[in-house]
């Protein structure tokens, strides 16, 4: 219902985090500060070094764009059974992200 009532706020909310992830892959390092600031001294390094991590495992999305294989393997880690019980085609609309993939100029 929201979505189908405010499509504008939905896509410039999509084009923030599509902004986002491009700018996190173009600079992961700065990404990876910017995350280590928000925990105390003694866990900062665990925190930067744990996103840097994220990266070299390819874990951090390249776009908002929702794969089928991403959405059922995130359901799988939560309950084998829900891949079944929440179908991509039904649950997913990647239109607002192909809209921000338009719209976004890469780094």
């Amino acid at each position: 219902k929201y979505i189908k009532e405010n499509p504008e706020i939905v896509q410039k909310t999509v084009n923030a985090f599509e902004r986002s992830l491009r700018f996190i892959h173009a600079n992961p390092l700065d990404a990876a500060k910017v995350i280590a600031k928000e925990f105390s001294d003694q866990k900062r390094l665990v925190a930067e070094l744990s996103t840097i991590k994220l990266f070299l495992d390819d874990a951090v999305p390249q776009n908002t764009t929702v794969q089928v294989d991403c959405w059922n393997n995130c359901l799988k880690v939560r309950r084998p059974n829900d891949a079944i019980a929440f179908p991509f085609s039904k649950y997913v609309d990647n239109h607002f992200a192909f809209e921000a993939a338009k719209k976004i100029k890469k780094p």
